[in-house]
């Protein structure tokens, strides 16, 4: 090999390897793709790394209750998770429609559910398309999927998911199906560290 050639090798593997480094989910840079960096929940943008109190403020001006897992939370210190779900008294009362995550005092991964108010399949399908599109817009890479199958607690229930991971973001969709439950849909974008 020639030594211009040798010099035209290293080069060019260093290139790699820093355009590698750059597109790794796990170095996303916040302050050069700031939108890459935020999430809408309920109407209220939240940013990866944006302090706890400043998170629940917003959180709490959205359409949901917002309670803390207070259980799941002081397990698993110093992370804490909070859930949104549908007021009582509105249609679909109770049902889950995001959540966050802090890393002591900061966001450190959320969830919007993008599940239908309805049990059309057309819904699902739309919102799906959707979010994906998302995705697209955004040009999310690399990407990896992920499928899963999950007994339940209660006998012949099961639970099947695949997830879908960009960078930062994902999309999650499960059906759950067995004796004693309805056969129903889920479909969540998942957001940082969730």
């Amino acid at each position: 090999m020639r030594p211009q050639s040798f010099a035209w090798l290293i080069l060019l593997t260093s290139c790699l390897a820093i355009a590698q480094r750059a597109y790794s989910p796990n170095n996303i840079d916040c302050k050069r793709s700031a939108d890459l960096c935020k999430i809408d929940i309920g109407g209220q943008t939240l940013t990866f790394g944006m302090p706890k109190s400043q998170a629940l403020v917003l959180l709490s001006r959205t359409p949901f209750d917002l309670r803390e897992d207070r259980v799941w939370s002081a397990e698993n210190k110093p992370y804490s998770v909070w859930y949104l779900t549908v007021r009582e008294g509105q249609p679909f009362a109770g049902s889950l429609r995001g959540g966050v995550r802090f890393k002591g005092e900061k966001l450190d991964g959320a969830m919007v559910s993008w599940s239908p108010s309805s049990s059309e399949q057309s819904d699902f399908a739309a919102n799906l398309v959707n979010l994906l599109d998302r995705f697209s817009k955004e040009r999310l890479t690399p990407c990896t999927l992920s499928v899963a199958a999950k007994a339940r607690p209660h006998p012949q229930q099961e639970e099947a998911d695949a997830t879908f991971e960009c960078g930062m973001r994902g999309v999650q969709i499960g059906h759950l199906q067995g004796q004693k439950i309805a056969d129903s849909a889920y479909l969540y974008e998942l957001f940082a560290n969730w």
